[in-house]
């Protein structure tokens, strides 16, 4: 690479970031924008001039620009990376407090916001040590932020509704949920999305604006729930003895899975069959196991009992008299 080649990609550089300082000086007014871009145009000038001199071989400017620029940048580096590595730290030891203390969710929240607070401190704490000052950009972020927030207006909904589940924590991380059309277990929640595993070992994001405007379902915020198993029996089976054979399978499936409270429920004269309900009281972990062992053990209980269970079937006649079944 040749030496007009190098100075111009200098100097491409040095003027990026000389329209950076430019946008951030226009809450000075016109006469401290002139002001500030022409020190800036002069900066230009000189740099590239020294950096010149420097590949040309001038020992003396070398020196200059590795006391007076290079040195400083490593060291700003070098600054950066170790508040990197404190910030972190701190960071892990707020947030897995909160995690073992308080919740899990808000604990690794706070985890990356106490990160990213403390790196933006250190940022600008370098810039006014280096002499560059942070107030004439705030005009300028107001308008940007203004212009952003027109145009990401479903991000930042998605980025209240965040705020608002940290707040209310109408769920946690590991909590069995049902929300926007999807089932599953929660593996993280963000400031603009939550993170689904179903049950079926499907990772789903949603935005939180769907989770948040939405009707949610927790199914671990209780610590018992209750299992339903439905059942129609013949109307020639004898209501008191089918009651018996239901509050026996109740008694069977006990001895297997945990049942706090049961009950037999009668619940409607259908248009095939009489509709009963067993209900279980069980923990909320054991909810699947206690739905299998009880249907299992209605069936088997029926089944001793000579307890059938009709299925719907259609009795055709024709001119009074019956022609065909048909199931």
């Amino acid at each position: 690479m040749n030496l007009s080649s190098r100075s111009s990609r200098i100097w491409i550089l040095v003027n990026a970031c000389t329209l950076v300082l430019t946008l951030g000086s226009a809450s000075l007014g016109q006469d401290g924008t002139r002001a500030l871009t022409e020190k800036v145009e002069a900066f230009n000038s000189t740099l590239v001039q020294k950096i010149s001199q420097a590949i040309n071989g001038d020992t003396v400017v070398q020196q200059e620009l590795l006391r007076g620029y290079l040195a400083p940048s490593v060291m700003t580096l070098a600054i950066l990376f170790i508040c990197y590595m404190v910030a972190s730290s701190v960071a892990r030891v707020a947030g897995g407090l909160v995690s073992s203390k308080i919740d899990l969710t808000l604990g690794r929240f706070l985890t990356k916001a106490i990160r990213v607070l403390l790196m933006l401190l250190v940022a600008m704490a370098l810039l006014e040590y280096n002499n560059i000052s942070v107030s004439g950009f705030a005009a300028v972020l107001a308008a940007m932020s203004f212009a952003v927030g027109l145009s990401l207006q479903g991000t930042l909904s998605n980025f209240a509704a965040g705020i608002m589940l940290l707040i209310f924590r109408p769920f946690k991380v590991d909590d069995s949920i049902a929300v926007a059309g999807v089932e599953g277990k929660v593996e993280e929640v963000d400031l603009f999305t939550t993170r689904i595993n179903t049950g079926d070992n499907r990772h789903i994001i949603i935005p939180n604006s769907e989770i948040f405007g939405n009707k949610l379902e927790n199914f671990d915020r209780n610590p018992l729930r209750r299992v339903d198993v439905s059942v129609g029996t013949s109307y020639a089976a004898d209501l008191k003895l089918t009651r018996r054979a239901l509050e026996y399978a109740i008694q069977v499936s006990a001895e297997s899975c945990s049942i706090e409270d049961s009950q037999v429920v009668l619940m409607e004269l259908g248009t095939h069959a009489i509709q009963w309900q067993v209900r279980a009281w069980t923990p909320r972990d054991c909810v699947s196991q206690t739905r299998e062992v009880i249907t299992e053990s209605t069936k088997y209980a029926l089944d001793a009992h000579n307890i059938s269970i009709p299925f719907p079937q259609l009795d055709l006649h024709l001119g009074g008299k019956l022609m065909a079944k048909a199931g």
